[in-house]
């Protein structure tokens, strides 16, 4: 096995790690026993970075990988997450949305702005007049097209706004053209290339992602908006005597090939 060093740390691991993810059950359900196995067999062959997080089987992974290497507390090296906190049935249930950057919107503005999340769970204001809503789409996943869908069926007139220069693109390319068909056919508008600047009464001003060019929406009954999640930092003070290495840029959620690029990047800088 060959080692390397881990940026300024001192301490050395092996190139080659174990991610843990497989060893809970996720993709079927593993013998615990056997999982154990494969563990101790990783170390037997010069593995001591080993791979876990707390969403895999709600925790499970990271119990099972602790009583595993309990004997290598010393060798043994464990790259993990938190704050993607979920529930028995799997939903995620801490991680806010982020406020739109860079939003700012009046004090008395009447438009209320909510998130994607509170809009599927059905929080929209009950004083909410059903004319005009705008959906401003950072996500690219399925489920906030779902969010777009449903404000569709609730409102006269539903635009669809995204910095990108097209929507769904977290969405694999067969999907995307039924996303297309389903919003058009539900009379969404789509706005590419626009991000939001200010929302002032029922006004909302746009800004051109690549010119400065803005556009206006006036008489916005409501705001949605499906952006990356804020980072939740509560468990830090308690990490506070570990020494730790935090890589990642909290852009959640990302696709899987973002996620890899940009932890590669910023890994190889420390």
């Amino acid at each position: 096995m060959k080692y390397r060093m881990l940026g300024q740390a001192a301490v050395e691991i092996s190139v080659v790690g174990l991610g843990c993810m497989p060893l809970t059950p996720f993709y079927g359900i593993p013998d615990k026993s056997a999982a154990i196995a494969a563990v101790h067999r990783a170390i037997e062959l010069g593995i001591t970075h080993f791979d876990t997080s707390d969403t895999y089987t709600n925790g499970e992974n990271e119990e099972l990988v602790g009583a595993a290497l309990k004997a290598h507390r010393k060798t043994a090296f464990i790259a993990s997450k938190f704050g993607q906190i979920r529930r028995p049935d799997g939903m995620e249930i801490n991680g806010r949305l982020r406020h739109p950057d860079p939003l700012a919107v009046a004090p008395d503005s009447p438009t209320p702005v909510i998130s994607a999340r509170a809009c599927a769970a059905d929080l929209i204001p009950n004083d909410t007049a059903r004319g005009f809503a705008i959906l401003f789409d950072q996500d690219h996943g399925a489920a906030t097209y779902g969010v777009a869908d449903k404000l569709a069926q609730m409102f006269e007139r539903v635009v669809l706004v995204t910095p990108r220069p097209q929507i769904a693109q977290r969405v694999n390319y067969c999907s995307a053209i039924g996303v297309y068909r389903r919003l058009f056919g539900a009379g969404v508008e789509i706005e590419p290339a626009y991000e939001l600047v200010q929302l002032n009464g029922r006004r909302l001003i746009c800004r051109n992602a690549y010119v400065e060019r803005e556009k206006a929406y006036d008489d916005v009954d409501l705001l949605v908006y499906a952006t990356p999640r804020s980072a939740v930092d509560e468990l830090a003070h308690d990490l506070a005597d570990l020494e730790m290495h935090l890589v990642g840029d909290c852009q959640s959620p990302r696709d899987l090939m973002a996620a890899i690029h940009g932890g590669h990047a910023i890994g190889n800088l420390v």
